[in-house]
């Protein structure tokens, strides 16, 4: 008989009391998640998982064998919070990296054909880009004479630099709006590789200030020429762009070392 009102007991509807757990847990869920950066899958994912810990809190609870009500709700807590957690963590990585779990799937030759193709078309853009970029850069140093001794020569080169610097700020940009496409398909195979990228990347943007530097310093220089300066004046600003010069070679010989890394983790990934 005392089975049987356990059993009866254990089977009547959850009171209000016992709902504002479900809601505590599910609310406790969707806080902690909110921490996270997230896509509007996870949180689609995260709100299914929430619903549902909140929904199985009366359930798991009067699964505890404890007397104890405080012990009973405690332990519901902690069980729901953990599995909810590793779920919410597991969904969403595979969610975010469904393309590199599938293609060690039968649909892994069509995957890696169609990020090949598309990385494939990145990189011809990219060359098209860097051809039509390298032409117009050698009109505009074609047009800087610095053996010029008259003040539009010294205008010339004023324009010719500031077209200088116009098109290195164009390039950079150019270069990571190349890496921003590329290296969400190259994550699907090394995220090493996509490291190493962007390490060129950086190296390339210290590339582009030292340039802009020496640009910026050329144009001060010749405009104090223009202004007719004090001497010591337009000296300091040789001295400036000398400066700057200077800083040429560091920049050079970390981008090949960052060039010959990528290089090297590419060839790793993909083969020679």
């Amino acid at each position: 008989m005392e089975n049987e009102t356990n059993k009866n007991r254990n089977n009547q509807p959850p009171t209000k009391k016992t709902f504002w757990g479900g809601y505590i847990v599910a609310g406790l869920i969707w806080t902690i998640a909110q921490s996270f950066n997230k896509s509007i899958i996870d949180e689609f994912i995260i709100v299914v998982i929430t619903i549902g810990a909140g929904f199985f809190y009366y359930r798991l609870k009067s699964k505890i064998k404890f007397k104890n009500e405080v012990a009973k709700i405690i332990i519901a807590f902690v069980i729901l919070e953990i599995v909810s957690g590793l779920l919410i963590g597991f969904l969403t990585s595979l969610a975010n990296n469904w393309e590199a779990v599938a293609v060690r799937t039968p649909l892994g030759t069509e995957i890696a054909t169609r990020n090949r193709d598309l990385l494939t078309q990145l990189n011809q853009n990219q060359k098209t880009y860097l051809a039509d970029f390298q032409v117009r850069w050698d009109t505009a140093q074609n047009n800087v004479d610095d053996k010029t001794d008259s003040k539009v020569g010294y205008a010339n080169n004023i324009t010719a630099y500031k077209a200088l610097q116009k098109l290195n700020d164009e390039r950079q940009d150019k270069v990571v709006q190349y890496f921003n496409q590329a290296s969400p398909i190259l994550a699907k195979y090394s995220q090493n590789l996509v490291d190493v990228f962007l390490q060129l990347i950086k190296s390339d943007e210290k590339a582009k200030d030292v340039y802009n530097e020496i640009f910026t310093a050329k144009i001060s220089y010749y405009q104090a020429l223009i202004d007719n300066r004090p001497e010591a004046e337009i000296s300091a600003k040789a001295e400036i762009v000398n400066n700057a010069v200077d800083k040429v070679n560091a920049v050079t010989q970390e981008g090949a070392q960052a060039q010959a890394n990528y290089q090297k983790v590419s060839n790793e990934v993909f083969g020679r």
